[in-house]
């Protein structure tokens, strides 16, 4: 038997913040911070239990207490559905899997072999808008404006806009100044690069400066931040990553409306994540 104190997460909050020590037969290690008490310091995340004990995961020993979370956060839509989670302050656990990853629990989920993908319990949902449409409710969060059928209107539509007409955009700078150096391990081709700064990108800013402008604040739906600018601003997130700037004269509104996305630490800890990210 391994004592095992829990620091944080729902079981520390269920005991008045007071540290919760069950007595388990294993020790194991997430992506949630815990540590083993007695001569075992700190398990890290792939960590190998003594000998003659499996390693199991929180998930395993709490099944259905909160999310997972599969995905890596090359993948735009990967982080659309962190920066929910992060907005909405979220437990929950990442699984880092590639798309097509034969891992067994994540087909069981995602049977295309499709991320990001996402588990609370029994339930099990593939695909980042309907993940983030089910956060939203969850949590009974107003980022959706469900209850107001204008503002969900819009959102929806910004949200088909951020995935139909930004994310290709915005791709092959994300591809070859990300994805190709660190999943694939090749150099970057400039040539497609300037490409999509000169012809993709324009039109696309050109109308997220004009929506911009139109709401009169501060966000896409004025002054209260809402999915809309989860759902763009993920996806800009890959112009962050890759070092493409937004011409600040010649897109004043879209400049400065990145500018407040990199206030928010939601936006802040998922581009960290992303550029801190290799494949295992």
């Amino acid at each position: 038997m391994y004592r095992v104190q829990f620091e944080t997460g729902p079981w520390y909050k269920q005991h008045g913040g007071e540290p919760f020590f069950p007595e388990i037969p294993v020790v194991f290690a997430t992506g949630l911070a815990h540590r083993a008490i007695g001569r075992y310091d700190r398990w890290s995340h792939g960590a190998r239990a003594p000998t003659g004990h499996r390693q199991l995961s929180l998930y395993e020993l709490f099944p259905g207490c909160f999310m997972i979370l599969y995905g890596v956060p090359l993948s735009p839509f990967v982080r659309k559905t962190l920066f929910m989670l992060y907005e909405l302050d979220c437990e929950f656990d990442q699984k880092m899997t590639v798309p097509q990853d034969n891992y067994p629990a994540f087909r069981t989920v995602s049977p295309l072999g499709r991320i990001p993908a996402l588990t609370d319990g029994d339930f099990s949902i593939t695909d980042s808008s309907a993940i983030c449409h089910y956060l939203a409710t969850r949590q009974s969060s107003a980022l959706m404006g469900h209850g107001e059928p204008q503002t969900l209107a819009r959102v929806i539509a910004w949200d088909k806009y951020a995935d139909k007409d930004l994310a290709p955009a915005a791709f092959g700078p994300l591809f070859e100044c990300v994805i190709k150096p660190v999943r694939l391990g090749k150099s970057t081709d400039e040539a497609i690069v300037a490409i999509a700064i000169k012809e993709k990108l324009p039109p696309v800013f050109d109308h997220l400066q004009a929506g911009i402008d139109r709401s009169e604040g501060d966000w896409l739906l004025g002054a209260r931040f809402s999915y809309a600018d989860i759902a763009l601003g993920a996806h800009m997130s890959s112009l962050v990553l890759a070092n493409v700037p937004v011409d600040t004269a010649r897109w004043p509104a879209l400049a400065h409306w990145l500018e407040r996305l990199h206030s928010r630490p939601a936006f802040a800890r998922l581009c960290e994540q992303a550029r801190s990210f290799r494949m295992p």
